[in-house]
């Protein structure tokens, strides 16, 4: 069984979303002020001063690489990961008594490309190519859903409802590889297996039978 994408969503948001998935973003608050019963001065800036230099531009390349740096470090923390030891030898296929076994598995593969989802999503808008990416992270977060669903079914010991995920993040995979591979992050596009995917294509995680 193959990982997400090629967690092989970082796009976990949609990834990857998920039109774009969107991660939360740290607001940085910074508060000013004056002893008691001083008003406060604003500084008038001189006529000389410098503007603030603009900050470059990302360039595509350097957004590419970012995302595919992101994707690598997931597919590394997914393979640290124990594929789990089940009665017939398969997760996708296995037996309903082996569900908890997969379900605590999954809980970890789950957290991983969660994380990635949020960091690929906080790269923000490409500064070209942006459709292809948004796209991308539509299809790494549906990925991810397929895999929450697989531990959730898991956690209950619902077999057909594990299988179904299953086969469902399978055919989520395929989309996921193509959408990255055609943005040019390979490796969230399972290039190199970074991607939430219990199949071939994307994919964070060990590749389970």
């Amino acid at each position: 069984m193959k990982q997400l994408g090629g967690i092989r969503r970082c796009r976990i948001s949609p990834a990857p979303g998920v039109g774009v998935a969107t991660a939360s973003f740290v607001l940085v608050l910074a508060a000013c002020g004056s002893s008691p019963g001083t008003a406060a001065r604003i500084p008038t800036p001189s006529a000389s001063a410098a503007a603030p230099s603009a900050t470059p531009t990302a360039s595509i390349d350097d957004f590419v690489a970012q995302a595919n740096a992101i994707c690598t470090s997931a597919s590394s923390s997914n393979a640290a990961i124990p594929t789990p030891s089940t009665s017939n030898g398969s997760v996708t296929s296995p037996a309903a008594s082996d569900l908890p076994t997969i379900a605590a598995y999954f809980t970890q593969v789950v957290a991983v490309i969660s994380n990635t989802t949020s960091q690929l999503a906080a790269l923000g808008s490409p500064p070209s190519n942006q459709s292809e990416w948004a796209a991308s992270m539509t299809a790494w977060q549906a990925g991810l859903t397929d895999f929450q669903d697989a531990l959730t079914a898991a956690q209950g010991g619902n077999l057909s409802a594990y299988e179904a995920a299953i086969s469902q993040e399978q055919t989520d995979n395929q989309t996921v590889d193509q959408d990255f591979t055609s943005f040019g992050a390979t490796v969230c596009g399972g290039s190199s297996s970074a991607s939430p995917s219990a199949s071939p294509s994307p994919s964070t995680t060990p590749t389970p039978t």
